[in-house]
């Protein structure tokens, strides 16, 4: 299984010279795809991190399975805890054989028992039970 592997740099951890200014002038980012904001990727940037074409991610976000916003060049940006979502929709894709628009469901659910059982650990940590992670 490969592992992806995303490192955030906060800007002012930036060495010198790097995402400060671009070809655009101050406060522009200097790669392309990159929105000067470490939480947010613009379209190419986030397909390139997932290895997604464009295409199935405009799908993806057109069946409402990923969140994006539109710049005002009218491109798509997107979330970079979008990156961890699109990964887990391709895994129920390519592992189950869930369809992209029955993968809304299946995460819908997932986030459900994540939730629950989230409640369920903060209830209970004084009884020493143990609860295991089914997702």
């Amino acid at each position: 299984m490969n592992a992806l592997l995303v490192r955030v740099q906060p800007r002012g951890d930036r060495p010198a010279g790097r995402g400060t200014a671009g070809p655009d002038g101050p406060g522009r980012p200097e790669r392309p795809g990159d929105t000067g904001d470490p939480e947010r990727l613009e379209l190419d940037a986030f397909c390139a991190v997932t290895h997604l074409h464009p295409d199935l991610v405009r799908r993806l976000v057109a069946l409402g399975l990923l969140d994006a916003e539109t710049d005002p060049g009218g491109r798509y940006v997107l979330e970079a805890r979008a990156v961890a979502r699109a990964g887990r929709i391709e895994r129920l894709r390519r592992d189950l054989g869930i369809t992209y628009t029955a993968s809304g469901v299946v995460l819908d659910l997932l986030d459900r028992i994540d939730d629950l059982e989230r409640l369920l650990r903060a209830a209970r940590p004084a009884r020493g039970e143990v609860l295991h992670r089914w997702t």
